[in-house]
């Protein structure tokens, strides 16, 4: 297959799209152009295999260029390809354009989303949403979609293939606990930023330090993050690609995951404990629904409340206090995510989602 994959919003290097889905293709021979925000982020050298097409970013209110630009290549450059990959809802607004089929890679609940964008007014946030809803549903009738969450399903009418986003595992190696947590991902209020930084205060007297790995969008909290850093709190790496990011797990005492209460999250399934479980480290998680079963589940760390840093500090220092704790749930997660969220497995159904499309 000859794929064009198309992103205005995320990272190029992000994880699902850059080092599952298109090394997956890549993997398996088929020919990838990428078009995505190149002159935006920081670029580590991509896969020598795959055409960069440079697009405009789509970044708060500053949207409209980046979907002309995108209908621009869907116009001109589609009929090059077999099949068009978009990753964002915006370019439904585009996928028109589009000369071959068109799939859409759902991996965000955007009417939910919409309620924790600062930069939409009120005002605009409920016609906003049914806007959205409605492009949803003629997504449906014009293009194939995936899913990478079963509680997307609720949003369609249509049953659509379920590509989770799960991780590569590799073998789990033993190893010793450093005397650090860490926290993977988009560092925000709403995935409780505060929390982790009152968390670090809590853990510091104990000699444990926090790490963070990450971008942190927002100007007063970025700043927050900044003194915590120059006090010796915390140790902020910044954004790390993927791979680079998985070896600075290995060894940390636990993986946090303090999302807050939103409806955002509350269909969805953090894919950062995914990475602490293949890393084969506890997990620290608020009490999200898919968080807290799988948690259970795996019996591979804490469920804490919302908002309690009290608590989160309580747990890594138990952590800390017993290696035979940390080294058991650690390797239950490990096992756990091994059976049954492996993207060695999962990656079997994006491609065959995508070469259902092409027959569709």
């Amino acid at each position: 297959m000859r794929i064009l994959v198309v992103t205005v919003v995320h990272r190029p290097e992000d994880a699902r799209i850059y080092f599952r889905e298109i090394n997956a293709l890549l993997n398996r021979g088929h020919q990838v152009s990428f078009a995505a925000a190149f002159d935006s982020f920081p670029v580590n050298e991509l896969d020598s295999r795959i055409e960069l097409i440079t697009i405009t970013r789509s970044s708060g209110r500053k949207r409209i260029k980046s979907l002309l630009d995108a209908r621009r290549i869907l116009k001109s450059r589609s009929i090059d390809f077999d099949l068009v990959l978009i990753h964002d809802p915006e370019l439904l607004f585009v996928a028109s354009a589009s000369q071959v089929p068109v799939v859409w890679d759902v991996h965000e609940d955007t009417v939910a989303a919409i309620s924790g964008r600062d930069w939409i007014p009120n005002f605009l946030k409920r016609p906003l949403k049914k806007l959205i809803q409605k492009l949803e549903t003629n997504a449906e009738k014009k293009y194939s979609l995936i899913l990478a969450e079963t509680d997307y399903q609720q949003r369609f009418r249509k049953v659509h293939t379920i590509v989770p986003n799960t991780v590569e595992i590799k073998p789990y190696i033993e190893t010793h606990p450093d005397k650090s947590v860490i926290y993977l991902g988009s560092i925000t209020s709403l995935r409780g930023a505060e929390v982790l930084l009152k968390v670090a205060e809590l853990i510091k007297p104990n000699g444990i330090k926090l790490e963070l790995v990450g971008d942190c969008p927002e100007p007063e909290l970025k700043n927050k993050i900044e003194q915590a850093q120059t006090g010796g709190n915390v140790i902020w790496h910044g954004f790390v690609p993927n791979e680079q990011a998985r070896e600075l797990l290995v060894g940390k005492l636990a993986g946090l995951s303090l999302l807050r209460k939103h409806p955002n999250y509350l269909v969805s399934q953090p894919t950062k404990i995914y990475e602490y479980q293949a890393a084969g480290i506890p997990v620290i998680t608020t009490a999200l629904p898919h968080a807290e079963n799988l948690i259970n589940l795996s019996q591979s760390g804490f469920v804490v409340e919302f908002d309690d840093a009290e608590s989160v500090a309580e747990r890594i220092i138990e952590l800390a206090a017993d290696r035979s704790l940390w080294q058991k749930l650690g390797k239950n997660g490990h096992q756990y995510v091994m059976q049954h969220h492996n993207w060695n497995v999962d990656q079997n159904k994006f491609i065959a989602a995508l070469e259902a499309a092409l027959v569709k």
